[in-house]
C-alpha cells in the first residue's frame, strides 16, 4: 500500500531542506561548495526521514535474482540516460561558466523542478502500481490517455505560471540579491514543465506496459535532440542562451515522444488532443494575461500573490468556459440525433 501523503512529505521535506541548506551556504560562503554542502545534507535528511516515517527495513535476498537481473540491465541505460538529460546543463554549465552564475543556474533549475516534476512524483508513485494492475483490461489506453491529458492540465499552469512570476518569485523567495536569476528561472520553468510531461508519458508507463527498450530509445533519442541543442547554442552564441537551448530541445522532443508513444500503444492521437486542447488555450490565455499585468508600484510580495490569484483565477475560468461552450455546441446535434 502507497500512502501518498508520507511520499509527498518525505519529497517536500528534502528538497525543501536542499533549497534552504543551499541557499544558506551560498550567502555564508559565496563558493560553489555551497551546492555540494546542500545535496548532502538533502541525501541525509532524506535518509533520516525514510526510517522515521515507515517501519520497512529491508533485508539483503536472493529471491527471484534472475528477473531482478534481467529487469536492472534494462533500466541501466534509462536510468544513465535520465542523469545525463538531468545533470547535462549543469555539468556544461559549470564548465564555461563562473562559479556565480553556475550557482544562480542550479538554484533555478532546483526551484523550476520543484515546483514541476517534482511535484507530480507523489502522484507518479501512486499510479504506477494502480496502473500495473489495470494494464490488461480492454480500456486501458483510454484510461492511460485521461491519465496523459489530466498531466497536461495540471504541468501547464505550474510551469507557464512560475515563468510568468519568475521576477516576483525570486525578489521574494531568494532576495533583490539573486534578481538575475529570474530571467533562468523563466525558461528553465518551462523547460522542467515540458520534461515533466515527456517524463510522465515516456518512463514510468512505458515500464508497467514491459516496454522498457522503447523508453531507453525515447530517452537517448531525448539526449541527442538536447545535446545537438546545446552544442548549437554554445558554438554560435554563449552560455547565457542555454536556458533557451533547453527549451528548444524539449519543444522539439515533446511532439516526437507523443507520436511515437501513442503509435506504439495503439493510442489515438485525436482522442489525446480532445482532451488536452483547453489546458493548452486557457494556459496561454493565462500566460498571456500575466504578461500585461503592471503592478510595479505595489509590493513585491503583494505583487506576487495578486498575480498567482489572477493566473490561477483565468486559468481555470477559461477552461470552464471552453467546455460550457463546447456542451452549449454539442446539445443541439444530440437531439437532432436522438430525435
Amino acid at each position: 500500500e502507497i500512502r501518498l501523503s508520507l511520499v509527498g512529505s518525505e519529497m517536500c521535506i528534502r528538497d525543501s531542506s536542499y533549497t534552504i541548506a543551499t541557499i544558506s551556504l551560498a550567502l555564508w560562503l559565496e563558493n560553489y561548495w555551497a551546492i555540494v554542502f546542500g545535496q548532502g545534507i538533502s541525501v541525509i535528511v532524506g535518509c533520516i526521514l525514510s526510517y522515521w516515517m515507515h517501519n520497512f527495513r529491508p533485508k539483503f535476498q536472493l529471491y527471484e535474482l534472475k528477473k531482478v537481473l534481467t529487469f536492472s540491465k534494462s533500466m541501466v541505460p534509462l536510468s544513465t540516460g535520465r542523469f545525463i538529460n538531468n545533470q547535462l546543463d549543469v555539468t556544461v554549465i559549470g564548465r564555461v561558466a563562473s562559479a556565480g552564475y553556475l550557482g544562480q543556474y542550479h538554484i533555478a533549475a532546483n526551484l523550476a523542478s520543484l515546483f514541476t516534476k517534482e511535484l507530480m512524483m507523489p502522484f507518479i508513485r501512486g499510479l504506477v502500481p494502480n496502473l500495473s494492475k489495470l494494464k490488461d483490461t480492454d480500456d486501458f489506453n483510454q484510461l492511460l490517455s485521461m491519465i496523459i491529458a489530466g498531466a497536461v492540465y495540471i504541468f501547464l499552469p505550474l510551469g507557464l505560471g512560475l515563468a510568468s512570476v519568475s521576477n516576483e518569485f525570486v525578489l521574494v523567495v531568494l532576495g533583490e540579491k539573486w534578481v538575475t536569476t529570474a530571467p533562468i528561472l523563466m525558461w528553465l520553468s518551462l523547460f522542467a514543465m515540458l520534461s515533466g510531461m515527456m517524463m510522465f508519458i515516456s518512463e514510468q508507463f512505458l515500464v508497467i506496459l514491459e516496454q522498457e527498450k522503447l523508453s531507453n530509445r525515447l530517452m537517448w533519442l531525448r539526449n541527442a535532440i538536447l545535446i545537438s541543442a546545446i552544442t548549437i547554442a554554445l558554438t554560435y552564441y554563449d552560455y547565457t542562451v542555454l536556458p533557451i537551448a533547453m527549451v528548444v530541445s524539449a519543444v522539439i522532443s515533446l511532439p516526437v515522444t507523443l507520436v511515437i508513444v501513442t503509435a506504439k500503444l495503439n493510442m489515438k492521437k485525436r482522442d489525446l488532443m480532445s482532451q488536452s486542447w483547453a489546458a493548452v488555450i486557457a494556459g496561454v490565455a493565462m500566460f498571456w494575461c500575466l504578461s500585461l499585468i503592471n503592478l510595479d508600484e505595489w509590493h513585491v510580495a503583494i505583487q506576487l500573490g495578486v498575480k498567482v490569484g489572477i493566473g490561477g483565477a483565468v486559468y481555470v475560468g477559461v477552461i470552464v468556459v471552453l467546455y460550457l461552450s463546447l456542451i452549449h455546441i454539442s446539445e443541439p446535434t444530440r437531439l437532432r440525433r436522438i430525435s
